[in-house]
């Protein structure tokens, strides 16, 4: 499990990287593997307060998910709010 959730921080890691550069597709990339992961662990967490905390972790990273999104269609002309 431990592999697992170090997995997990050096996808965000990898992710939030990849967006400050500009990287925006491949931040994208690890945030989604990211997101697979915790989906993963939850399945093992028995304790709600701790899976609680998770299904946090998880609407935060789609936020920033989100938000590299718009960055990413933004980048490529595309015109996705309208």
């Amino acid at each position: 499990m431990t592999s697992s959730l170090s997995d997990i921080q050096e996808n965000v890691k990898t992710a939030r990287e990849n967006a400050l550069l500009g990287s925006y597709d491949t931040s994208q990339v690890y945030y989604q593997g990211a997101l697979q992961q915790i989906q993963k662990h939850l399945i093992t967490v028995a304790d709600p307060a701790r899976k609680q905390k998770w299904q946090q972790v998880t609407a935060s990273m789609l936020l920033h998910t989100y938000i590299v999104y718009i960055y990413s269609a933004q980048n490529s002309g595309s015109d996705i709010l309208h």
